[in-house]
């Protein structure tokens, strides 16, 4: 016989069973507790309740961003729905599934797996395509290109452009409305770079300066050579025309008497390299050069001449003595080959601004352990040797050409003028960067200070601007007394 208590079991789990089974049919009806349209959940739902939710839960508002501005654009004004009919028809189905006893089991054991339902919409492409055009009318830009601006004798601001990638932008506002945990679009904008400012804007600020200079008159020559130390570019203009030069090839002087002589330069000799670089006393120059050549000035010109040899400045040279006035035989360089010995050129001291320029960066190098001197001269010339030669240079006080009386700016520089020739060289120490800077303007005509000095100084005022983001120095007042030669 069957016990009382294990009949009493029976009709009480047979009891459960049914009311479970009662349960059932009653669920059949909804959807089941973890299925999801999209991202919206609807688990345990009507067809018309997850219908209702899930379209009421998407028309919120979805938020567009072109970089910092901010459209927030509803669903209606693209004409976007759920597509009911496809939706219904999903459920529908869906529900139809789970009916019928053999689904039982699984529906009592909980082992339902989670169902993720595509969601159907409609939207206007159209409506889409013409509001993100709209927004990349109104908002993105062309890229504005450095250019030079003569007036001011600076290169105009630059700003890279923007665009929106208006195709994948279409793509992200489709997922934002069907998106319920992102609605918040950073539309793709690519940047396109502007052209930044290159030595050609430098170099078409500078000779909009002096054409009409070189318009006056058919004999008059400018030569500039300007050269970024950290990068390289150059700009230059008539860079391997022979120029007079006696004054520029005092910086060479100063780099030949510490090579020969290095540590043995005693405070004697310095005071009178000082006076070298600082004044026209040409007696004190052949004193060194008596030095140099261990008492014959003649050995001491050949041991100099010979150094330009050495460091590759093929066009320059000094025929004479500082202190000898008598006419030099010609002496032909590559520079000068072509044009002769025109009356403006001085026959005894001629190189050109690149070759100068060159003489600068070498020096520059030099005090920073690298470059040519090094090489060249066997380790005779140091940095400490270079650091001192360009402490004599910057004793030269008086006004130069390319004065540039700026905070945080040093102008080490040595003028060289006639009154054919009015020229400065200089290597500019600025908080945008180092550079070199050579002008030299000649003429067969005698030249007015009053027309060469504005110019020059407005070379050098462009240069400054184009190194230091395009702060351009203010130009030069006051008078001017010619400095020493």
């Amino acid at each position: 016989m069957i016990s009382p208590l294990i009949g009493l079991f029976c009709v009480v789990g047979l009891g459960w069973l049914l009311v479970k089974y009662a349960q059932f049919n009653q669920s059949r009806t909804l959807l089941p507790s973890n299925v999801a349209i999209g991202e919206v959940n609807v688990g345990d739902l009507s067809v018309s309740e997850a219908v209702s939710r899930t379209a009421n839960t998407l028309q919120q508002p979805i938020i567009l961003r072109y970089q910092n501005e901010t459209i927030p654009v509803t669903p209606e004004m693209l004409e976007f729905s759920v597509n009911p009919v496809i939706l219904r028809l999903q459920l529908d189905q869906l529900i139809d599934q789970q009916r019928g006893i053999g689904r039982f089991p699984a529906w009592l054991m909980g082992n339902i797996a989670p169902q993720h339902l595509d969601l159907p919409f409609l939207y206007s492409d159209a409506k889409l395509s013409t509001l993100l055009r709209a927004i990349s009318k109104q908002y993105d830009r062309t890229p504005q290109d450095a250019k030079a601006d003569a007036a001011k004798l600076s290169i105009s601001p630059t700003r890279d452009g923007q665009m929106m990638d208006v195709a994948m932008a279409a793509q992200q506002v489709v997922a934002a409305l069907v998106s319920i945990n992102n609605r918040t679009v950073d539309l793709p904008v690519d940047i396109v770079p502007a052209s930044r400012a290159s030595t050609a804007i430098l170099a078409e600020l500078v000779q909009n300066r002096v054409a009409a200079f070189i318009k006056a008159d058919v004999s008059n020559e400018v030569g500039i050579y300007i050269k970024d130390l950290r990068s390289g570019q150059e700009f230059v203009l008539n860079g391997n025309v022979a120029v007079s030069a006696r004054g520029w090839l005092k910086l060479a002087f100063l780099v030949e008497a510490y090579r020969s002589l290095g540590d043995n330069v005693i405070p004697e000799i310095r005071a009178q390299l000082a006076e070298v670089i600082t004044t026209d006393n040409r007696a004190v120059g052949d004193e060194v050069l008596k030095k140099l050549g261990n008492g014959d000035v003649g050995a001491g010109l050949a041991q100099f001449n010979d150094m330009f040899r050495r460091i590759g400045l093929k066009n320059t040279f000094m025929a004479q003595p500082f202190n000898q006035q008598l006419t030099p035989v010609f002496i032909v360089t590559p520079a000068n080959a072509a044009v002769g010995l025109k009356p403006s050129l001085d026959p005894n001291a001629q190189s050109t601004v690149i070759d100068i320029g060159a003489l600068l960066e070498s020096l520059d190098q030099c005090r920073k352990n690298v470059g040519s001197f090094s090489v060249v001269f066997a380790g005779k010339l140091n940095n400490v040797h270079c650091e001192q030669i360009l402490e004599l240079v910057g004793q030269n006080k008086v006004v130069g050409l390319l004065d540039l009386a700026l905070p945080n700016t040093t102008v080490l520089h040595r003028q060289s003028w006639d009154d054919y020739n009015h020229g400065d060289a200089a290597m500019v120490r600025s908080p945008g960067g180092d550079y070199v800077l050579v002008v030299m303007l000649s003429s067969a005509n005698k030249l007015d200070w009053g027309t060469t000095v504005p110019m020059m100084n407005d070379v050098a005022r462009a240069a400054y601007g184009f190194f230091n983001n395009g702060q351009v120095p203010p130009p030069r007042t006051g008078g001017f007394v010619p400095p020493a030669q």
